[in-house]
């Protein structure tokens, strides 16, 4: 996959990158080395939010405060589009900051009350924090919008 997106990007010249391409940036795991990519790629497809993500997780290498300074932006920009809070809950958490990781998946709760993968992204959040009991609150709370939801149900 690496040598792919290698000679993919190789190829391109000024020419805009393919959306296989950029699917296939998504899956690999982000690197420093690609932080120019993502921001070519950002450029044909930015609202992407796995993409966005990986460019963002670079950037939370010590020190995280870029990274988390772009992603509230990202919330603020975009405070209608669900994504844009995962984001910056998954870097949150990804740098250890679990009180803004909890800010932003307690914010996407309020502005889309009945999405399941919003309150999973909050259980795992507070499994991790160690306040099991929370967590197991909110995945039955999962249950109870869909019984067959098999993330909860581990």
């Amino acid at each position: 996959a690496e040598a792919s997106r290698t000679a993919g990007v190789q190829q391109l010249g000024d020419d805009p990158p393919p959306r296989a391409l950029i699917s296939l940036v998504t899956v690999l795991p982000p690197r420093a080395s690609r932080a120019e990519l993502y921001q070519t790629l950002l450029a044909v497809d930015g609202s992407n939010p796995q993409l966005q993500l990986q460019a963002l997780q670079v950037l939370a290498e010590p020190p995280p405060a870029a990274a988390e300074a772009q992603a509230r932006q990202l919330v603020a920009d975009n405070p209608d589009i669900l994504a844009s809070y995962f984001v910056l809950g998954e870097i949150s958490q990804q740098t250890g900051n679990l009180a803004l990781a909890r800010q932003s998946y307690g914010a996407m709760l309020q502005r889309f009350p009945d999405q399941p993968d919003a309150l999973l992204a909050l259980a795992g959040l507070e499994f991790q924090a160690g306040n099991y009991d929370q967590a197991e609150r909110l995945y039955q709370a999962v249950l109870a919008m869909e019984a067959d939801n098999g993330t909860a149900s581990t």
